[in-house]
């Protein structure tokens, strides 16, 4: 296998992200609190610009946050005292003189939508806030916070864009952008919830509804380990079909984990756990006989590729693995190379792929190159 360059292993700076940092010279503020693409950047360039400041760096997602902690601990005490990094499912409250948010093209509009609510909230009167997008000709982000501030200015730059609007008050009106879902699972009806930003947010994804059309009634005693959990509902479904086998849940978006958490409460499904982890810090004691993966196609074949990894670590010998994905030839390929008795089905235009875990004793040197293979390499 080629070795990547170490110029196509550095990380490239979201371009929004790159233009909140461009424009630090018409920033100002000693209590900041911001949003980052890339592990905190512009906080951390920031605070060397201003040596007075105190920033607020927040996350939604644990790996994301992560990344961000391992960054600053790299800085040395001094921008470690002055830069918090947190993860939670909405903005922390505070008085703030100024928040900067960069906005990525393709964005999940209601997400931000209501994040540029919440900022404008936690400003004190007078203070700003600065939202940078990569496409000069936007429009959409405009028009979202004339409806947030009397008046918003733009600086174009190349081809970035960064607004900046004063808080004059409070809004008048607040919005809840939360969405209730009802879906019936045999003759039990279920209701989840879902917040933007989530996987499948006002609306059960077609990956979910696939695990509960071919998914039988859990075994008592039977261990599921499910990766991603998207609205909740393939989680309630299944553990709710059988109170006596043991499910458990693990995402890293704290918004997913609350939400999930909800609906377990609200439905009475009593044999379900959560834990927000990534499939590298996850470890489990005993062994599953399931484990349940929908890895998203906006994050790529590596969050894929960690997925199988983890599956071929907890799962019992001759445990089952079951993906849903579009991305056949990649899944399948990987996993006819890595799991015994692959098998396709194809439902609601996806892809079902499952497969047993190789005993211990049955498992050859190249099995384990896994652990050294991207999966853009397949």
């Amino acid at each position: 296998m080629p070795r990547k360059t170490d110029a196509a292993q550095t990380p490239v700076v979201p371009a929004a992200e790159q233009h909140l940092i461009d424009s630090i010279n018409v920033l100002s503020g000693n209590r900041v609190l911001c949003k980052s693409l890339a592990a905190g950047l512009f906080a951390r360039e920031y605070l060397r610009h201003h040596t007075e400041a105190r920033v607020v760096c927040w996350f939604v997602d644990r790996a994301d946050a992560a990344a961000a902690e391992a960054a600053v601990a790299d800085e040395g005490d001094d921008m470690s005292s002055r830069l918090q990094i947190v993860c939670s499912a909405d903005l922390p409250e505070g008085e703030f003189d100024l928040c900067a948010f960069p906005v990525p093209g393709g964005r999940d509009a209601e997400f931000y939508r209501e994040i540029l609510r919440q900022g404008h909230g936690v400003l004190r009167a007078g203070g700003a806030l600065a939202v940078a997008h990569e496409a000069r000709d936007d429009r959409w982000l405009h028009a979202e916070l004339q409806q947030l501030f009397p008046k918003v200015t733009r600086q174009v730059s190349r081809r970035r864009i960064l607004y900046r609007g004063t808080k004059a008050g409070p809004l008048k009106k607040q919005k809840d952008y939360r969405c209730e879902l009802v879906f019936r699972d045999g003759d039990d009806l279920r209701r989840v919830t879902t917040r933007p930003g989530m996987d499948g947010h006002r609306m059960i994804l077609p990956a979910e509804r696939a695990l509960l059309d071919l998914l039988p009634v859990p075994e008592d005693g039977h261990r599921y380990l499910q990766i991603g959990a998207a609205s909740g509902a393939t989680a309630i479904g299944l553990a709710g079909r059988n109170p006596n086998c043991a499910y458990h849940v693990i995402d890293t978006n704290c918004r997913a984990i609350d939400c999930l958490n909800e609906a377990v409460e609200r439905n009475g499904v009593t044999n379900i756990t959560i834990e927000q982890t990534t499939c590298t810090d996850f470890h489990s004691d005993q062994p599953f006989d399931f484990v349940l993966s929908m890895p998203p196609e906006t994050q790529g074949n590596r969050v894929g590729l960690a997925h199988l990894r983890l599956a071929r670590r907890v799962l019992k010998s001759e445990g089952q693995i079951v993906v849903v994905t579009k991305l056949m030839n990649q899944f399948g390929e990987a996993m006819v190379r890595w799991f015994d008795d692959v098998a396709v089905d194809e439902v609601r235009n996806l892809f079902v792929l499952s497969a047993l875990q190789r005993p211990p004793n049955t498992r050859s040197r190249g099995d384990e190159m896994l652990d050294l293979i991207d999966m853009d390499d397949l």
